[in-house]
């Protein structure tokens, strides 16, 4: 089974959109071999709560209210020990998210990765798409 990204209301949501986004972006250059299980995590909510604001000026990074994400194999979400560090052969989703319901305004970019023999970081999904313009193209067929 694999991620797929779906739109369910096309509304400016650029702040939020490129703040998920950058979150992805800057986890996915943390350094994955560190001990720190964490350092994924902390990357994209440290960027969350960096690269954005509310409606009343406050950080972004109260409404990141769930975990970057899980390992996937046989179940989806597949239980494993998110105490050890991303190792080869292990499939994973990043999916930093943005809630606030005060704004009523959520999006979440999910993505699937695996770490390849040489421990670098495979984009699964990558033809999928990603952007505001892809995804309304999509759902204009």
């Amino acid at each position: 089974m694999a991620t797929r990204r779906f739109a369910v209301a096309l509304i400016d949501l650029n702040y939020t959109r490129d703040t998920t986004s950058g979150a992805e972006g800057l986890a996915l250059l943390t350094d994955i071999k560190r001990s720190d299980p964490d350092s994924l995590y902390n990357a994209a909510h440290d960027y969350i709560n960096t690269h954005g604001k509310d409606s009343h000026g406050e950080p972004l990074g109260k409404y990141f209210i769930h975990g970057l994400g899980h390992h996937v194999g046989l179940n989806v979400h597949d239980a494993n020990d998110y105490s050890m560090p991303l190792d080869r052969g292990m499939i994973f989703t990043l999916e930093p998210g943005i809630y606030i319901p005060e704004e009523k305004l959520g999006i979440r970019i999910e993505d699937m990765f695996t770490v390849d023999k040489d421990g670098k970081l495979v984009m699964m999904t990558r033809g999928l798409a990603r952007t505001a313009d892809e995804i309304e193209k999509a759902m204009a067929k």
